[in-house]
């Protein structure tokens, strides 16, 4: 599997201090964020970031306390858990559209005595390039951007380049113009081409 990971750009989050569950959102043509924010004892802060299969999504968190942590899922799914983590950064391969949450929280002893710490947290959704081999022997490489969105995939077969908007799908990601469709879920897609389908593989 070939990641080429694109440039990302930082910028400054507006966030309401009340709420402790925000939506992330990036600023158009960006696809990074820079988060302060504040804790205090059991109040926990939630962040939800909408994201695509094939995406990297990469975090960076500075607290003011040590024991101040940030838990990653997907789902049920605790893809980073901060108790069991001593590197601050963090990064992965997304498998699955929907929504991702960052939790912010103090471990439970520090709660209890309602202790209080700031943070910075930086989230970064990067586009990426995916190499993949087709049953058919052709190569398709598919670029999976993380702005506009609700996203897109550029599908680069046979030096023909299709750009693809994303569609709803029941599992995993599809991306159509009505004439060509990409559809992936893990390390596997399926090309439909003027017709016939292909299956891919990383």
């Amino acid at each position: 599997m070939v990641l080429a990971v694109l440039t990302l750009v930082m910028v400054s989050a507006v966030t309401a201090a009340d709420d402790p569950t925000q939506r992330v959102q990036f600023v158009p043509g960006t696809n990074s964020v820079s988060i302060t924010g504040t804790v205090s004892g059991y109040r926990s802060l939630r962040y939800l970031l909408a994201a695509h299969a094939g995406q990297v999504l990469s975090t960076s968190f500075t607290p003011s306390k040590k024991t101040l942590y940030y838990n990653v899922l997907q789902g049920t799914r605790t893809l980073r858990d901060g108790s069991e983590e001593d590197n601050q950064d963090w990064s992965a391969a997304l498998s699955a559209d929907g929504d991702y949450v960052i939790d912010v929280y103090f471990k439970s002893g520090d709660a209890r005595k309602n202790a209080q710490a700031t943070f910075v947290l930086v989230i970064s959704l990067a586009d990426v390039t995916v190499n993949y081999r087709c049953a058919d022997g052709s190569l398709v490489a598919v670029t999976y951007f993380a702005d506009p969105v609700p996203g897109k995939a550029r599908v680069v077969v046979a030096d023909k380049v299709y750009e693809l908007p994303h569609v709803v799908s029941g599992s995993g990601a599809r991306y159509s113009n009505g004439k060509v469709t990409w559809s992936n879920k893990g390390s596997e897609g399926t090309l439909e081409l003027n017709g016939p389908v292909t299956l891919c593989a990383e």
